[in-house]
């Protein structure tokens, strides 16, 4: 144990605002030099570049066992873990230690309180290991007269950096360093036995070294008014689909702006976690932007994130849209050329784009029904960014339709081609009805991603609950340097589609664009009613397909819809894998459908039954109910109100694990695609706008 120098004393030390050390001895693991500041606004200057981590011990969950007089070897928030820096003593969080709020930190008891003699430095203080490299850290203060405290970054003992004294008053201290470091420890070195010095601390900023890298993004959240009227807000859904505990950590990444500070769930087996109006109630923020996750324990691969990101009218009605969370590790390389579509005339259309950690620009191509690139722009971006290009037609690319708001919705049809030039993106447009402001989110796709056979299930043009008309309307472009033909096959509802199945067939010119509205009525012929899916056979071409409800109002014809993305091959549920649907509600003011596809065939390519349990999971991961359903060959089924059907009454953010039963024969390809359609208005009367949440493929554990 060091003793107390009188060459040490504080009344000695002089407190700089910022005070350069260049260690003459080992430096601490990637630290060559460090700068102490003592006013909290010149070191927010210095890390303004970087994301901060505040922590003032004041959440009620995390920090609830520490509370005085109560005291615990180690408490983990914000991916930090701190304790004392006496591995006998605990920490506690006390009112008398805070400079804000209720609780602020220190060590239970104070100091190493073991030491054989009264001048024996006890050292008082406490410590913390971040999971993330740090480039800075920094704290309030306070203490008995005459304390005086070092730093100590990454147990380099031989080079402390001195902070300076404090006393009853709360004094700020920060330091940045020239590199990183993982561990820290805020240390008194002039207390004794015979002397104790004791320090308290609170507001604590904390600065990663870079961005930490993230799992996924859910690109397009707001808490925000928008064009027409509308007003935009999101509910975030988050379901563990592991068998163990799952922590992870949120953050909102605004347009224009830093990323916030993290907000950390921890989520148990199967549990969904429903986050309401998230960017304002869980991130106190507003605006729009994206929401980024970060898995720190449990496995990324089971985790599921999604949005509804909706135009609000009350608290019942609302214009809603399935924005799905995507894994950067399941996203395309740098270079890779992702398609959205864009309409205008009825609709204006909005294009956005999150980035990864890497990607510093994206180039944007607008092209045409016939293939044409008439613009190009190449914008910078920061890493893990978002932006949106709003009314892309009648704002930011207004000279690709003479008359945005009087052409038909053919002639204004193109695609944009969104390139992240050195990272990965995630790219998106969102079709938005001028009259009702409902918007449908189409995510992009890049060629070839979905093979050449693809299903887009949900086409209609029927009748439904609450006076709703439905139809679908499908957007083709052929992305090749070459013509292509597209053949559309029909599989109605509740029927063994093993025979010949009718089919109808498109061609496209080079790098051609379509339109096809009311496909069923206009291309097929079908009388109402009619529903099911379309089996679709194109070798470059990429597809999307809105079904909506359309009914006269007062200012003109009114459309509520929902996108329906192509199901690929590796979208459908085989034997060895499980089908996950989360975040969808059963109630008064939200109805629910179940829609299963069967596309099992044979090694012969013959339609197959199959059959398909449902587990029925509520938000604590309690199984309520499982429903066994046997489909025939090719056989598209929708079960209207399925859950009223199961007889479970209200279920609020549910989730369904689906699973085949029985083994297939060698050879044989294709599943089950499996989504629910959530649509607005049930008891209570809403919008009868609909969003579709397909199921989420996933190895059985």
């Amino acid at each position: 144990m060091r003793r107390k120098s009188g060459a040490l004393r504080w009344w000695e030390f002089v407190c700089a605002v910022a005070l350069t050390l260049c260690a003459a001895g080992p430096a601490a693991a990637g630290v060559t030099g460090a700068t102490v500041f003592t006013d909290e606004g010149e070191f927010a200057v210095a890390v303004s570049g970087h994301t901060s981590v505040l922590e003032g011990f004041e959440d009620g969950l995390v920090w609830a066992t520490s509370r005085s007089p109560e005291a615990v070897a180690s408490v983990t928030s914000q991916g930090v873990t701190w304790t004392s820096n006496h591995p006998a003593n605990e920490i506690s969080t006390g009112s008398g230690a805070a400079r804000s709020g209720n609780w602020g930190i220190y060590s239970n008891p104070h100091g190493d309180q073991s030491v054989p003699n009264v001048d024996d430095l006890i050292e008082d203080g406490f410590a913390g290991s971040s999971e993330r490299s740090l480039t800075a850290i920094g704290g309030w203060f306070t203490g008995l007269f005459g304390s005086r405290i070092q730093l100590i970054v990454d147990g380099d003992e031989a080079n402390p950096i001195s902070l300076g004294p404090v006393d009853s008053f709360f004094r700020f201290f920060g330091v940045v360093v020239d590199g990183s470091f993982t561990t820290f420890e805020f240390r008194e070195i002039e207390g004794t036995r015979e002397d104790q010095k004791i320090i308290f601390a609170d507001d604590f900023i904390i600065v990663p070294d870079a961005l930490p890298v993230m799992t996924g993004v859910v690109a397009g959240v707001a808490d925000v008014r928008g064009s027409e009227g509308s007003d935009w807000h999101t509910d975030l859904f988050v379901h563990n689909a592991s068998a163990g505990d799952t922590l992870v950590e949120l953050y909102f990444r605004p347009a224009g702006g830093a990323i916030g500070t993290p907000v950390t769930l921890t989520l148990g087996a199967d549990r969904t976690e429903l986050l309401e109006d998230a960017v304002s109630t869980v991130f106190g923020s507003s605006g729009s932007g994206a929401i980024l996750w970060r898995v720190l324990t449990g496995d990324e691969s089971r985790l599921l994130v999604s949005a509804n990101t909706f135009n609000r009218v009350d608290d019942v009605k609302r214009y809603g849209q399935y924005v799905p969370g995507i894994r950067w590790d399941l996203v395309s390389p740098a270079g890779t050329s992702f398609f959205v579509p864009a309409l205008a005339g009825f609709y204006r259309t909005n294009l956005g784009f999150s980035t990864d950690r890497d990607c510093n620009a994206v180039t944007i191509r607008a092209i045409d029904r016939s293939g044409v690139v008439s613009e190009e722009r190449t914008i910078g971006v920061e890493p893990y960014s978002w932006q949106q290009l709003n009314q892309l037609f009648r704002r930011e690319f207004p000279g690709l339709v003479a008359d945005p708001d009087m052409a038909t919705v053919a002639d204004s049809l193109h695609r944009f081609e969104v390139v992240g030039v050195d990272g990965k993106i995630v790219a998106y447009s969102v079709v938005i009805g001028n009259i009702t402001n409902d918007g449908s989110y189409m995510l992009g796709q890049s060629p070839g991603s979905k093979g050449e056979r693809t299903w887009l299930p949900g086409s209609a043009v029927t009748g439904g609950v609450n006076d709703s008309q439905w139809k679908s309307d499908v957007m083709v472009f052929n992305t090749a340097g070459v013509s292509d033909s597209v053949t559309f096959t029909f599989f109605p509802s509740n029927a063994d589609n093993s025979g010949d199945m009718d089919n109808m067939s498109l061609g496209l010119g080079s790098g051609e664009g379509l339109f096809q509205g009311n496909i069923l009525s206009d291309l097929f012929a079908l009388p109402s009613p009619a529903a099911g899916s379309l089996d679709v056979t194109a070798s470059e071409s990429l597809l999307w397909m809105r079904t909506y409800s359309e009914e006269p109002g007062e200012e003109g014809l009114l459309t509520y819809g929902l996108a329906i993305p192509p199901f690929g091959e590796q979208d459908m549920i085989v034997a060895g894998s499980e089908g996950r649907i989360s975040g969808f509600t059963s109630n008064d003011s939200s109805r629910s459908n179940l829609i299963l596809q069967n596309t099992l065939v044979d090694g012969a390519g013959v339609p197959m039954p199959v059959a398909v349990r449902v587990d029925v999971l509520d938000r604590q991961g309690v199984v309520v109910h499982q429903q066994s359903y046997d489909l025939r060959p090719g056989e598209y089924l929708q079960d209207n109100g399925f859950i009223d059907g199961y007889g479970l009454g209200w279920i609020v953010s549910g989730t369904l694990r689906l699973v085949v039963t029985g083994e297939p024969p060698e050879g044989a390809t294709g599943g089950v695609a499996a989504m629910v359609s959530e649509i607005n208005g049930a008891e209570l009367p809403g919008t009868n706008d609909g969003r579709l949440i397909p199921a989420a493929v996933l190895v059985l554990p």
